[in-house]
């Protein structure tokens, strides 16, 4: 049935003329692909994909605003308000836990700040050198530079 599910995304994405040689991961979480066309490392796709009881999903180009679901059944089901009190509580521990991952990232970035040193000098690191840049409030960690932001 997966195998079916990611296909019909994958031909629905095609039709809007959207294509992507990305693994397309169906389970219920947001995503982001590279389209096939599109500057080297971008993401401009995004999707989910639910493989459950009602398989369906959703994706979004940016560049060409294209934006759309859709259904193995090919029929928009109304939901129930117990399936739409699901579907809320899943988005409110989906952001929990992102929150939890961001302030989680911002406590060890702070950490390596705090324990990194000063950039004493342009000729303390190849980059500052290559690039004729002052380190002005840099700090430098094994090895790689650090940037307040």
């Amino acid at each position: 049935m997966i195998h079916n599910l990611i296909s019909s995304v994958l031909e629905d994405m095609a039709a809007h003329g959207v294509i992507t040689k990305d693994t397309l991961i169906a389970d219920g979480v947001l995503h982001r692909a590279h389209a096939e066309g599109d500057r080297s490392g971008t993401l401009n796709i995004s999707y989910i994909i639910h493989a459950d009881a009602s398989p369906s999903w959703y994706f979004e180009y940016f560049p060409r605003g294209v934006k759309t679901t859709g259904s193995l059944s090919g029929k928009r089901k109304k939901l129930s308000v117990s399936e739409l009190r699901q579907i809320e509580a899943e988005r409110k521990r989906r952001s929990f836990e992102r929150k939890q991952r961001q302030k989680e990232a911002a406590e060890k970035a702070k950490a390596i700040w705090q324990k990194a040193k000063p950039v004493p000098s342009i000729q303390s690191h190849a980059y500052l050198v290559k690039k004729r840049v002052k380190p002005f409030s840099l700090r430098i960690s094994r090895g790689s530079l650090l940037v307040p932001i």
